[in-house]
């Protein structure tokens, strides 16, 4: 799920993506914890499509499976982050 303003883009497993009228902290409060984490204040990601970790020149991000952009973490979410995801994500 990516932020755009009061508005949403949430991008399917399945393909596609549609744009709805719910803010990030909305997004928050109903999705489940233990299978979706904020990334960042633009990105809320589903913990199990997390293909891929990267880090270079200070940046740290995640890739997802499915034809999806590649996001960045904030820099105050990157323990956290690396705490939640599977091991197997951080290689």
């Amino acid at each position: 799920i990516n932020a755009d303003g009061d508005y949403s883009r949430v991008y399917y497993a399945s393909g596609g993506c549609d744009m709805v009228r719910q803010t990030m902290k909305a997004w928050e409060s109903i999705l489940p914890p233990g299978d979706f984490l904020r990334i960042h204040r633009a990105h809320i990601i589903n913990i199990g499509h997390v293909t891929t970790t990267s880090q270079s020149e200070g940046e740290f991000a995640v890739t997802l499976r499915g034809d999806y952009p590649r996001c960045t973490v904030s820099r105050r979410r990157v323990k956290e982050v690396l705490n939640q995801l599977p091991d197997q994500a951080t290689d």
